[in-house]
């Protein structure tokens, strides 16, 4: 059955696929790309982006704030977000680094075709990638509350996919993981 009829029918208030890792793993990368692919479908979709969503509430002292407490106050208002956004109809793609055990099982209880996929990516290879230069500037000793670094994560140990080498698997093959769960869980 196609997905496009599986999401119509049965899916009708909507899903969240919750893509996570840490700075540079490529969640903007795949949630754009993902996003694209539904839609060409004729899926509804909306993409929330940790670092535009952050900025959206910047006025908020909370939101310039990147100790971990911050960043579990902020994981738990994209979740409640997506939360909104699936009620309606949409699917939901949100990309954010959130890594808590708290976030993850709120999500799996309360977000409606809740789907985790966990980019796993080496340091050493984030560290090569490091397109908004936080590593660099980590390593300088410029820049403190790094995720994976100086601040401790929770890796989801649950993930409906998990990426862990970068270069054996592409957009492409993460989509077709995506809809092919959707449309043989349905």
């Amino acid at each position: 059955m196609k997905f496009e009829k599986i999401y119509s029918s049965k899916i009708n208030n909507g899903c969240v696929i919750w893509i996570t890792g840490l700075s540079g793993a490529g969640k903007t990368t795949l949630s754009k790309d993902l996003g694209k692919s539904l839609k060409k479908i004729g899926i509804p979709c909306i993409l929330l982006d940790g670092d535009t969503i952050r900025s959206i509430f910047s006025e908020d002292k909370d939101n310039r704030d990147y100790t971990n407490e911050s960043r579990k106050r902020m994981a738990m208002k994209y979740s409640r977000l997506s939360l909104i956004l699936a009620s309606q109809g949409y699917c939901v793609i949100t990309s954010v680094i959130g890594m808590f055990k708290e976030i993850y099982s709120w999500n799996k209880k309360h977000l409606p075709g809740y789907y985790e996929i966990f980019l796993d990516i080496p340091i050493s290879e984030l560290k090569k990638r490091d397109p908004k230069g936080i590593y660099r500037k980590f390593s300088l000793g410029k820049l403190t509350n790094v995720a994976g670094l100086d601040l401790k994560i929770q890796k989801p140990t649950s993930s409906d996919l998990q990426i862990t080498d970068c270069k054996a698997i592409n957009t492409e093959t993460i989509i077709s993981h995506v809809i092919n769960r959707f449309s043989t869980s349905l």
